[in-house]
């Protein structure tokens, strides 16, 4: 058991953390994660929809395979993590990540697209807590004011959203979709980072 009773956590300490470029980039990750989840389980119907013409009735469902998904990644991710380092594995999961929401978004079957939708939540299941972890791991004696900001983050899911609705009005639902691309890319820059300065 730890104890911090030299450190007096405030608002001011919380924020001040935000001038660390790691916890800045890890607080934009998180940010950004919870963004794609939310953006593509909030969107993933009305894509089936809109680009793939799949019923309302069947593309309700898109929502239920992406978290069936998530479920097995959680449990895959626990398995993987005893063979391989937390920061490989961020690595790798934003790679799947990438490769999945720019096929799910070109792929020309509606087949395919069902198992790219599975994949998804496969690569985003893992995210949140490894940057989580790999965060406290830099700075464990500022573990209280990190995990504010950690869940702090978690607005992505609130605004990330409406951005991809306002520019599918705009355009198209793809289009929309695509700042999940941009905001995957993202993360893959953020975790070459974290493994080249471990």
């Amino acid at each position: 058991e730890s104890r911090q009773d030299s450190v007096k956590v405030t608002l001011g300490s919380s924020f001040g953390l935000l001038g660390n470029r790691f916890i800045l980039l890890m607080f934009l990750s998180i940010f950004l994660v919870v963004g794609i989840d939310v953006g593509f389980q909030s969107n993933s119907g009305q894509l089936l929809m809109k680009h793939f013409g799949i019923d309302e009735k069947s593309a309700v469902l898109g929502r239920s395979v992406y978290f069936f998904g998530r479920m097995l990644g959680t449990f895959a991710g626990a398995i993987i993590l005893t063979r391989i380092s937390s920061r490989k594995l961020f690595l790798w999961t934003t790679v799947l990540g990438i490769v999945s929401l720019i096929s799910v978004l070109i792929v020309p079957g509606q087949i395919l697209v069902w198992g790219l939708v599975f994949i998804v939540g496969l690569a985003v299941a893992n995210i949140f807590p490894l940057v989580f972890s790999l965060t406290i791991e830099r700075l464990p004696e500022r573990s209280n004011e990190i995990s504010g900001l950690m869940i702090m983050a978690v607005s992505g899911g609130a605004i990330i959203p409406p951005i991809i609705g306002w520019i599918s009005d705009k355009s198209s639902i793809a289009i929309g979709m695509s700042v999940l691309v941009v905001s995957m890319i993202y993360l893959w820059v953020v975790s070459m980072y974290c493994l080249k300065n471990k």
